[in-house]
């Protein structure tokens, strides 16, 4: 036993110091995404050490430029756009997003100025389903072998400036904790420096604008052609009456509602306004059904950019309150893009009875259809039939069996 304790001993102890120098993936967030703060590469002398649970490596330089619903190739094209190039010589680097996997850089992109002097970028693409971007930016001097000569905020500064100059938007981040927390450690810097340049902490995030729709159903010269009407297509829909702009997903089929009035299929809502007869329109534009030009904005590049959508008009405010439906003519979502429904009337009756349907509600009680009462009144028949032939048959059995037991004790007496 003591030679088993002598063995077991330093085991325990090289396991646990084993343990307390196993290096953690560290990573910051913005945006949703999580990603290390700095690139890194285990040859380039002129980086910081660090550790990653996979080995020794080094950090280099700062994450600072995020390109949300972008992908690498949409954000190298809008560079390269601007007078950058993707001809040039440069180290790779990597990178880890939420787990410990490294990847390398996707693209490398320089910015010339002279035979000595450049901007370099390097980009990667977010992991999995997202799609963002995300870069950093340095400038440099040298032929062969270059260094850095400025901060890694005036660099950043400069392709943002390029960038949001160009129809983009741009703002700062918080502060990333993790990257603030290495840098106040490198032994060249200090809180506000990594690698004896400036650098704040902060990346730069750089989105496309939101994309526009106009939908409805209007005509400024107040003309008949347009607005939604009751079955009969002669009759409006009241002031209030709901309208929804409905997406018809991935399958690209407008589907029935639900029973509770929400899309069916893979359809979704994306936008709802309501039809207007009073003002503000002016008189010539009242009483025609109009559901005025409402904006839907969406991020380019969205999974419903490009897909087909319609208007669903019911002929009460909420979908609970409504009887019917009816949905315009379709159209395509896109930048820039309108769909202004000619006239169209509801005809559509909910798919079946909900309970919040048959709910009474202040000034009103629950009503149903003819046919749905009929329906009920057959069932209640059935049913009333069926228990009496029921009843019928257990009296005619009842009967039976005291027969054979009157028999039995007649028999039984004689």
């Amino acid at each position: 036993m003591s030679r088993l304790r002598f063995l077991l001993v330093p085991f325990f102890l090289g396991l646990l110091l084993f343990f307390m120098n196993t290096a953690e993936a560290v990573s910051d967030t913005v945006e949703g995404l999580a990603f290390h703060p700095f690139t890194m590469d285990a040859n380039n002398g002129t980086c910081v050490d660090w550790e990653e649970p996979n080995g020794p490596t080094r950090n280099c330089d700062p994450v600072d430029l995020i390109f949300p619903s972008q992908s690498v190739t949409e954000v190298g094209d809008r560079l390269q756009a601007l007078g950058w190039s993707t001809s040039g010589i440069g180290s790779t680097q990597w990178l880890h997003f939420d787990d410990e996997t490294l990847q390398t850089q996707e693209a490398q992109l320089y910015l010339n100025e002279s035979s000595t002097l450049r901007y370099h970028i390097r980009l990667w693409a977010a992991p999995g389903s997202t799609l963002t971007t995300i870069g950093a930016i340095h400038h440099e001097s040298g032929f062969l072998v270059h260094t850095i000569d400025m901060s890694w905020e005036d660099a950043e500064a400069f392709v943002a400036g390029q960038l949001c100059g160009a129809g983009l938007s741009c703002r700062s981040s918080e502060l990333l904790s993790w990257q603030n927390d290495i840098q106040s450690q490198d032994p060249d810097g200090n809180a506000d420096e990594w690698r004896g340049w400036a650098n704040d902490g902060r990346v730069s995030i750089i989105s496309t604008p939101p994309a526009d729709f106009d939908w409805g159903s209007f005509d400024a010269q107040g003309g008949s052609g347009f607005g939604v009407y009751e079955a009969d297509d002669v009759t409006v829909l009241p002031t209030g009456a709901l309208a929804q702009l409905i997406w018809a997903g991935p399958d690209g089929a407008i589907n029935q509602p639900q029973a509770d009035g929400q899309p069916g299929g893979d359809d979704q809502l994306l936008d709802t306004s309501s039809v207007a007869n009073g003002p503000p329109l002016t008189p010539d534009q009242q009483d025609k059904g109009y559901i005025p030009l409402k904006v839907y904005s969406f991020e380019d590049g969205a999974a419903q950019s490009g897909g087909v959508v319609t208007i669903r008009a019911w002929n009460a405010g909420t979908v609970v309150s409504a009887t019917v439906h009816g949905d315009s003519i379709t159209g395509t979502l896109t930048i820039g893009g309108v769909l202004n429904a000619p006239r169209w009337h509801v005809t559509s009756a909910p798919t079946a009875i909900t309970l919040s349907g048959l709910t009474a509600r202040p000034g009103s009680s629950p009503q149903l259809p003819v046919v749905t009462l009929a329906i009920l009144l057959g069932i209640s028949v059935v049913l009333v039939v069926a228990w009496r032939r029921s009843c019928a048959a257990k009296g005619l059995a009842r009967r039976r069996v005291n027969e054979v037991r009157a028999g039995v004790l007649v028999k039984v007496v004689k």
